[in-house]
């Protein structure tokens, strides 16, 4: 059973197909799949997990701290740690799986790297909780969240950041404890990387990017460029034009 968002672990019809499951005594068939920011983590759910074959969890992550913070808007850093230690304790209980995603956008693009690193050692932090690098998603909407709407330069910056990154720890992924996963996830980003130095760019596009997310920090009262200075002066630049 796959549960995707808004986010799955505060639905309360969720926990009524939960409940459903197990009343029927069908739970134990059941795997659950889930793809969340991990900023709840309620008793009742974890006490219909206990009913369940398997539960997988996959945690969307953008960033570290106040970027993640920042992208995944109101998620707050330190609630998220201390609901990965709980499924951390619970691992010892229960059949739980942890994988961290991301997804690959322009907010995020140029501080990735340090996501990558948080989770190589947050994972041995966390007893091996999760496999010790994100697994990547395109996105392909928003369109002015997408990584072609970037400026080359920021593109490049990014990528760069990332590859040195992965070739730190390719040797690791390739004979640690979840070889298969992690390889295949760093070549996910290889390719990510590849596929964007090939997209044409259309300065449009960039300004879009730009206007959307003047927007958005106008509404939540944040800013951009506080979480990612690499964005200041091409967002200076651009004010006098939006």
């Amino acid at each position: 059973m796959l549960t995707t968002g808004g986010e799955p672990f505060i639905s309360p019809q969720h926990i009524k197909i939960l409940e459903t499951c197990v009343d029927y005594g069908r739970a134990s068939e059941i795997t659950l799949r889930y793809h969340s920011n991990l900023t709840v983590l309620p008793e009742r759910l974890v006490e219909l997990w206990r009913f369940f074959k398997k539960i997988e969890i996959h945690v969307s992550l953008e960033g570290v701290d106040s970027m993640n913070d920042y992208v995944r808007y109101p998620a707050k850093w330190s609630k998220i740690q201390e609901n990965l230690a709980k499924l951390q304790q619970l691992r010892e209980q229960l059949p739980i799986f942890v994988e961290v995603h991301t997804c690959l956008q322009a907010l995020s693009w140029v501080r990735t790297h340090e996501l990558l690193e948080w989770t190589f050692h947050a994972s041995e932090r966390f007893g091996g909780l999760f496999p010790r690098i994100p697994y990547p998603i395109w996105i392909d909407q928003p369109y002015p969240l997408m990584l072609g709407c970037l400026e080359p330069s920021l593109r490049k910056l990014g990528a760069d950041r990332i590859s040195t990154v992965l070739d730190k720890y390719q040797r690791a992924f390739e004979t640690g404890p979840n070889p298969q996963f992690e390889t295949t996830s760093a070549a996910s980003f290889r390719g990510a990387i590849a596929r964007l130095s090939e997209l044409p760019y259309n300065p449009e596009d960039f300004q879009a990017f730009i206007r959307r997310t003047q927007a958005v920090d106008r509404y939540r009262k944040q800013d951009a460029t506080a979480q990612v200075p690499e964005f200041k002066s091409y967002f200076e630049s651009a004010g006098g034009l939006l």
